[in-house]
């Protein structure tokens, strides 16, 4: 299995060559509603988190909506 290293919040993380946006999230428990990412600098809309596969160097910013008073 091939594995492509990206930063995610800072962090480095090896994930698999193919693995979407998706399914890091789903794996990690985050709810796609909730969030908001910035991908290489960029936004990213919820639509495309299911189409987007991890390339090597890529940079990520989670963002979770907390509610609260």
């Amino acid at each position: 299995m091939k594995y492509v290293i990206v930063h995610i919040n800072g962090q480095e993380e090896h994930l698999e060559e193919n693995s979407t946006l998706l399914d890091f999230l789903q794996r990690k428990g985050l709810d796609p509603q909730t969030l908001v990412i910035e991908y290489n600098g960029e936004i990213l809309a919820r639509e495309r988190f299911a189409a987007l596969r991890f390339q090597e160097g890529d940079q990520l910013e989670i963002l979770r909506f907390v509610g609260g008073g």
